[in-house]
């Protein structure tokens, strides 16, 4: 399935404005002069180039990238809005919103004969002006009270995917039938979503709300699908592959503590006690180093959490109805104590209206810190898990098992940690674009091996500026990278793709028969129709296309740099100005542009050329005299 054409009548800032995504066919809608009719005028694109992705790298058993549409303007040019509306009207559960707007799209059969359709609302008052040679089938929704909200057509029976790496909080987090939501926004939310849903106690539902991250959960469960991903033997990485994933115990929450030790004395005191102790009994037990090691990461482990226990407690808990305190013994090891202290909070509790009431939370941890402190040190013991050599951290090891240990590690760490962290997690050896394009495919990957379902055969997927923070390096590989990982990961599907972007990197790598171009007009935003002489994009010079006015206003320089220059300019130009401007000559001495640079010294040395000239002689007369009538300081004595 393909979409080739919409007609957006109404939706936030698009307004009867048509949407061109076709490659093969150009569309021009207008209203006809005289008349409350409209025109739509249908013809082929002598641009476009017929399987232009099928050869992409070949392979049998990849899937098909059916089109690639790249939609470029600058911020604010209404990019995203598009992607917005095919995923809030289109998909299955969504076809309801679909009103008053028109679509051409075409489908393929088993034997890859495809049929194209147009589809109208009922009365919409149009003339089609077919010039393309191909048949199209008509069809209208809406013809009757009963099936006014009822849109019909098969474009509803492709999934809808989108992928934002973004955060935007005017994202719709409903999950809708036909859509599946990888922007960052909507899956921050996930674990909210998936404790209202769940069939539990009302109080206990309440209470794990009250201790849900967001950003926490988006973080974790970002990591975790990476390791997911790295743990498989999907081997189309454009990177090398991570041996381990780093995890950092951070120590912070107790700086809370020594800041405020005169407000908690006796605290501060155990704190104090906790950090000398061992990390283990003197029990004269002999043991390995590497059972001394994992004891005392371990023991820094137990400290995170007891720290970040207490943080919550004293620093943001208010109106506490039950604190929980225990005397450390004389020879007990921080573990020791630690494990004790949690595991005695079972019988936590508050008289409150005479009547004793237990403390969720504190039961609840009563047994999850000693279940998360277990199944750590079990992975120790098993190979898993090992630690680094400053003993405040641990790698854990990327391997066919590593997906389920981390899955349960996370979801006991999420389970017991307070409002802050005690926990960091870093892939090491990769850059920052290496792990923002890390979580594409690990997303992808996700929603490929764990989704709700099995995908149907017609995919389009949406990626709203993916390469957007990327090294210029990555920037310039990202589209070859991204549809050779959409073709091997989505193998029997048939996918159109849909990028936005704000850079000139991936026109570069198309034809302009693939590109949309979107411009931001006094009066609302231009969607410039591909039936126009613009400059041909694919393999064009990238230097070349960032002069072009959709990307840079024909600047090829930053702000700053562009204002200091138009300041020396205004400089040279002032009348009043006789002296020269030392900074200012470096300044030109040092712009990089050669032919800027030649073009400002010549009217440097044009107006101050015969000062500087008048300066330097009077320098260099200065010298000879000093020569021919030495001063009396330089002479000798006699």
């Amino acid at each position: 399935m393909q979409i080739h054409y919409m007609w957006i009548n109404d939706f936030a800032p698009i307004q009867q404005t048509g949407i061109n995504l076709s490659s093969n066919l150009i569309f021009e809608m207008q209203h006809l002069s005289g008349k409350a009719s409209w025109e739509l005028t249908i013809k082929k694109n002598p641009d476009y180039i017929d399987h232009f992705f099928d050869d992409l790298e070949p392979a049998a058993d990849i899937g098909k990238i059916s089109n690639v549409t790249a939609i470029i303007g600058k911020n604010g040019a209404g990019k995203t809005s598009i992607l917005s509306y095919i995923k809030s009207r289109l998909p299955q559960g969504l076809e309801s919103r679909t009103m008053n707007d028109l679509f051409v799209y075409s489908w393929a059969d088993q034997n890859n004969k495809e049929t194209y359709y147009i589809i109208r609302p009922f009365e919409f008052p149009l003339e089609i002006n077919n010039l393309s040679g191909l048949q199209f089938e008509e069809s209208e929704y809406g013809d009757d009270a009963a099936s006014s909200l009822q849109f019909t057509g098969k474009l509803g029976a492709a999934e809808y995917i989108y992928y934002s790496y973004l955060l935007d909080f005017n994202e719709d987090m409903q999950p809708w039938k036909g859509l599946s939501n990888l922007s960052s926004a909507y899956l921050m939310m996930e674990e909210r979503r998936r404790i209202t849903e769940e069939s539990r106690h009302e109080r206990s539902r309440e209470t794990m709300l009250a201790h849900c991250n967001d950003l926490d959960n988006l973080h974790m469960s970002e990591v975790a699908r990476a390791v997911e991903l790295l743990s498989s033997d999907f081997q189309q990485l454009p990177f090398s592959k991570p041996e381990y994933l780093i995890i950092e115990i951070d120590l912070r929450d107790a700086t809370y503590f020594d800041d405020e030790k005169e407000k908690f004395p006796e605290f501060y005191t155990l704190l104090q006690s906790l950090r000398a102790s061992d990390s283990v009994k003197e029990d004269n037990k002999e043991r390995t180093t590497a059972e001394l090691r994992r004891d005392m990461l371990l023991r820094t482990l137990m400290l995170g959490v007891f720290y970040n226990y207490h943080l919550q407690d004293f620093k943001y808990s208010v109106g506490s109805l039950y604190t929980h305190r225990i005397e450390k013994d004389l020879n007990e090891s921080a573990t020791e104590y630690i494990l004790r202290f949690f595991s005695s909070m079972e019988v936590g509790s508050s008289i409150q209206n005479n009547e004793q009431i237990k403390i969720p939370r504190h039961e609840f941890l009563s047994t999850a810190v000693i279940e998360f402190y277990n199944f750590v040190r079990q992975q120790f013991d098993s190979g898993v898990i090992s630690a680094r050599n400053d003993l405040s951290s641990m790698y854990l090891k990327l391997d066919s098992e590593s997906e389920k240990v981390f899955k349960k590690f996370s979801k006991l760490y999420l389970s017991i940690k307070g409002i802050s962290s005690f926990l960091n997690f870093k892939w090491r050896s990769l850059s920052g674009g290496e792990q923002s394009y890390l979580s594409l495919m690990s997303r992808f990957y996700d929603l490929k091996n764990h989704g709700h379902g099995d995908l149907p055969r017609n995919l389009v997927i949406m990626i709203d500026e993916g390469d957007l923070g990327y090294h210029p390096e990555w920037q310039r590989k990202y589209l070859k990278t991204t549809l050779d990982f959409l073709r091997r990961l989505f193998r029997n599907h048939s996918m159109q793709v849909i990028m936005t972007a704000n850079s000139p990197f991936i026109s570069s790598d198309l034809p302009k028969a693939n590109v949309l171009f979107i411009e931001k007009g006094p009066n609302g935003s231009i969607y410039h129709s591909k039936d126009n002489n613009r400059e041909s994009t694919f393999g064009s010079n990238i230097h070349t296309l960032f002069s072009n006015s959709f990307y840079m206003d024909g600047v090829l320089m930053g702000d700053f740099a562009k204002a200091r220059i138009n300041r020396i300019i205004d400089f040279i130009n002032d009348k009043r100005v006789n002296i020269p401007n030392a900074d200012y000559k470096k300044t030109i001495e040092a712009i990089g542009e050669p032919v800027l640079r030649k073009k400002l010294l010549d009217m440097w040395f044009e107006k101050f050329g015969p000062i500087e000239e008048r300066e330097q002689l009077l320098k260099r007369l200065a010298e000879l005299n000093e020569q021919i009538n030495p001063s009396k300081d330089d002479q000798e004595p006699a």
